[in-house]
């Protein structure tokens, strides 16, 4: 099942790939240009084009191809133009595709091939091609993808010492439609090469008003359809999935305005006008990058819209939407992405959707309900800037908005303490655990994983998914408690993916002890990974597995009331990986007490140039023989051991590293 999860498309929407896979922002980012953009040089004159030899005549051919660079070419407030440079010099298909020019006839090599080195294996060869391939029968993208859906891919694939594109690619798979053996209408084939013709040029995906029309998803922030349904025929080119009759053969002002950033006309600037701000965590200091923030003309929601998401200019948090309607009032929500690959990483939102209004705060310090939403305008020439939104926090019983595999930052009202480690935040991830440091989307449980990432407390890591991955639907329920003295979790009835079976848990952390308690309701994974790991900084990665529910049994023994706990001293990382579908937790409760302050102390003698003595064989495996450098260039660790003549000393590095020997 797992391996399904993330090939499942609605029969609505099939996927449309930015190479590699990649909101209206730039495909890739170029800190060598003064905006940060990577766009073809020279305001995008001549960009070169190299037609296939193959085709489906008027569904996928040269000409259509040049009709689609045409729409982009036809943006009056924008610079770009397209030049063919003549055809290849053999028609590709799956015989050849991978084969140098002239593209004789030979055995598929993956990787290795040719045309895709630049864009697939991070290759940078230029053939002086910039080749448009006619996929006639699909072939090519099963050989790639399998039977994956995809349309389409395209990017810039050789840049110069600067990072300006040179050379580009794309594949348009003509075995999906009707002529070419498929189902795809040819007729809406043609907005597919518009779209990859886009990235061709430097654009990446964006959600404004795909969501709505293809997920169902509000015009306002959820739940709230604020707008109202968007036309059907109001789908963004650039959205990163094609609608049947979706109209994305024709651009929109979310392509339009940031097209014509990349490449801006004289007058462009001047004649429009532009909002940006920042996006902030509920502490209202943490910028985010990752959120997808939209705009929308009060007097015109879906036409005159438009989006981008935070940080996707390579400042963290800041958004800017160029090309506005001067003296228009806007409407601008911070909106969750639930499909699709992006240049710019979406997160799972920390706080619920909400509208940007002058009183932004994060509903604690003052009333902020999501709803309430100020306008924003600007006269041409002009910015309206500060449009900053702080993200609510949730409140106590709240659906967490963690999506099929994301997670959401909490911050906790007392500082917590896990093995030594101090930490202000939790971040509680979708698939069933918390982890301190940074989130994890990871849906695959594994010791390894376990061991070698942040600190984290398991009570079922496992496929999850409190959010449905393909209608975006809540299932069950991630939300959470706390007073001043403890902080809780709470998965209720929350299925394994896509929707099977029901799992209940409770993860709480202690203030004053740090201890940890996982109580269980009903649980019906079989598999999954049960607690805790002090993370990479304090395990060897060598720890293995214990019976969890034994562990508590006999803790219980031992402790005078009753009730014990299990320790993390003896081993920082106590867990159990249900690998044999053994799963046993069901209506458990399992108590642990990760309060332990690794240290070195053994190795470290009161005379910091007298070592340590250590006989061979050693290894530091062991807690007890656990080595660090802290503070980092004020510890020293010397050691010193007794060794026969013509010995070889070998020194091992199997994890972390030596800093010197």
């Amino acid at each position: 099942m797992k391996n399904l999860r993330k090939l499942l498309l609605t029969t609505s929407l099939v996927s449309l790939v930015a190479a590699p896979v990649f909101a209206g922002g730039p495909l890739y980012l170029n800190f060598n240009d003064p905006d940060n953009l990577t766009r073809w040089p020279a305001g995008g004159a001549n960009i070169p084009w190299n037609p296939d030899l193959g085709g489906l005549p008027g569904v996928m051919d040269a000409a259509t191809v040049a009709a689609g660079f045409l729409v982009w070419e036809s943006v009056p407030t924008a610079t770009a133009t397209y030049s063919n440079n003549g055809a290849l010099v053999a028609n590709i298909d799956s015989t050849n595709f991978c084969s140098p020019p002239p593209f004789a006839p030979g055995p598929i090599a993956i990787p290795g091939c040719h045309l895709l080195d630049n864009l697939f294996a991070g290759a940078s060869i230029s053939d002086g091609l910039s080749p448009i391939v006619f996929d006639d029968d699909g072939s090519i993208f099963v050989a790639l993808f399998g039977p994956s859906g995809v349309l389409g891919f395209a990017s810039p694939d050789f840049f110069d010492g600067s990072g300006v594109p040179v050379e580009a690619v794309s594949f348009l798979n003509g075995g999906a439609t009707v002529s070419g053996g498929g189902s795809y209408p040819d007729a809406d084939f043609y907005g597919v090469q518009v779209h990859e013709f886009g990235h061709y040029s430097g654009m990446a995906h964006t959600v404004t008003n795909g969501q709505n029309i293809g997920l169902a998803d509000a015009s306002g922030p959820s739940p709230n359809n604020t707008y109202g349904n968007a036309p059907a025929d109001q789908v963004e080119t650039m959205y990163p999935f094609a609608i049947t009759g979706g109209g994305q053969s024709t651009l929109h002002l979310d392509e339009i305005g940031f097209y014509s950033t990349m490449y801006p006309a004289p007058g462009f600037f001047a004649g429009s006008a532009t909002v940006s701000g920042s996006v902030f965590a509920p502490n209202g200091v943490t910028p985010l990058t990752g959120v997808n923030v939209i705009a929308r003309n009060v007097a015109d929601p879906f036409v005159d819209a438009t989006s981008a998401i935070s940080g996707d200019r390579g400042v963290p948090g800041e958004y800017t939407f160029n090309g506005l309607t001067p003296g228009a009032d806007y409407t601008v929500h911070v909106d969750q992405i639930l499909q699709g690959g992006f240049s710019t990483t979406p997160i799972a939102l920390p706080g619920p959707e909400e509208f940007w209004n002058a009183g932004e705060s994060n509903n604690v310090d003052s009333p902020d309900p999501v709803t309430d939403s100020d306008t924003v305008s600007a006269a041409a020439g002009s910015t309206a800037s500060g449009i900053d939104i702080i993200f609510n926090l949730p409140a106590p019983g709240d659906p967490l908005l963690v999506g099929d595999d994301g997670f959401v930052e909490l911050f906790m009202p007392f500082t917590y303490s896990i093995c030594g480690q101090d930490f202000d935040s939790v971040f509680v991830n979708a698939n069933g655990n918390l982890t301190f440091g940074s989130g994890d989307s990871d849906f695959s449980e594994s010791d390894a994983e376990f061991l070698a990432g942040p600190p984290r407390i398991a009570a079922l890591w496992d496929d999850l998914s409190p959010f449905n991955l393909i209608s975006g639907a809540q299932q069950g329920l991630v939300t959470f408690d706390f007073d001043m003295n403890s902080f809780s979790v709470i998965f209720d009835d929350v299925p394994e993916f896509l929707n099977t079976g029901s799992n209940s848990f409770e993860i709480t952390l202690r203030r004053a002890s740090n201890n940890v308690d996982i109580e269980y309701g009903p649980i019906s994974a079989a598999d999954g990974l049960a607690g805790i790991s002090c993370g990479s900084a304090i395990t060897s990665r060598f720890e293995t597995e214990d019976d969890l529910t034994a562990l508590q049994t006999a803790a219980n023994l031992e402790a005078d009331d009753g009730v014990g706990r299990i320790n993390t001293k003896p081993q920082p990382a106590r867990f159990e990986n249900f690998s044999g579908f053994d799963n046993d937790t069901s209506g458990e409760t399992l108590l642990f007490n990760p309060t332990a302050d690794y240290n070195d102390n053994w190795a470290e003698s009161k005379n910091p140039l007298k070592p340590r003595k250590i006989n061979l064989p050693f290894d530091s495996i062991p807690i007890t023989r656990y080595t660090e450098i802290s503070p980092a260039g004020g510890d020293v660790d010397y050691f010193k051991f007794r060794a026969n003549a013509g010995t070889t000393l070998s020194a091992e590095i199997l994890t972390g590293q030596i800093d010197s020997v």
